[in-house]
């Protein structure tokens, strides 16, 4: 009973995610960062390339999950400076959602 139960917990889970993924990050006007490393084991449920403008990707070479944005030996610069652009582009005026 208690697998019937998990099982159908973990197909209703797919199901939203499938959702968020096919439906809600291609038409959002949120605009939202989803920042992996590349060792990091979560990058492996990675959502896929965004189509959508409002919505970006970013893999960190090297990087881990517990790694920290500010601490240069785990964060390249490159990648940082890629986080925080983007911040800026959505942050620019004109760009916030209403």
């Amino acid at each position: 009973m208690y697998l019937c139960a998990k099982i159908q917990k973990q197909s209703k889970m797919k199901s939203i995610l499938k959702d968020l993924i096919s439906n809600f990050l291609p038409n959002t006007s949120t605009k939202m960062i989803f920042v992996y490393g590349e060792f990091d084991y979560w990058t492996g449920g990675a959502i896929p390339d965004p189509t959508n403008p409002n919505v970006r990707k970013i893999i960190v070479p090297r990087g881990g999950h517990n790694d920290d944005i500010n601490n240069a030996k785990h964060f390249p610069a490159e990648s940082r400076e890629e986080i925080v652009s983007a911040i800026k582009a959505f942050l620019a005026p004109g760009t916030m959602v209403k």
